[in-house]
């Protein structure tokens, strides 16, 4: 059931055919309230609609439970997590880290993922890029 959001009328938007003017006939996404006129995007059959949920759906990544272990770059903004382990494939990059605090048991607090991952560990802010952060696993708290 489709409720119309001008006059509140229920109606099935699936039943309702286009109209015979329009252009687009059994392309349109366009739903009418047999009511009062009102026009409203069918979001299932709007190419644009989609286009949008898809590019939403890979902007924000799901949030993570807690006590769920992944990787630093999976965290939200305002997310928490404790250092679990730092698979740097190279060793030196792995010390600078621990320099920095990203050692065992750090919390760790993601302040912003765009245009760079920004993590607070202790009293320091840090940017990290994607590929270090993403061997960086901690568990969500």
């Amino acid at each position: 059931m489709t409720t119309c959001p001008l006059c509140g009328f229920e109606f099935d938007g699936t039943a309702l055919s286009c109209h015979a003017s329009c252009a687009f006939n059994e392309r349109c996404a366009v739903i009418c309230c047999p009511n009062c006129g009102y026009q409203m995007v069918d979001e299932q059959r709007s190419v644009v609609a989609d286009r949008l949920r898809r590019w939403l759906a890979r902007r924000n990544p799901p949030v993570r439970e807690i006590g769920e272990v992944c990787a630093l770059t999976e965290l939200r903004p305002g997310q928490t997590g404790r250092v679990i382990e730092i698979d740097a494939e190279n060793p030196v990059r792995s010390e600078r880290l621990q320099v920095l605090g990203f050692v065992k048991d750090a919390e760790v607090y993601l302040l912003q993922t765009k245009p760079t991952y920004i993590v607070r560990v202790g009293f320091t802010e840090v940017s990290v890029e994607q590929s270090i952060g993403a061997g960086i696993k901690v568990l969500v708290g």
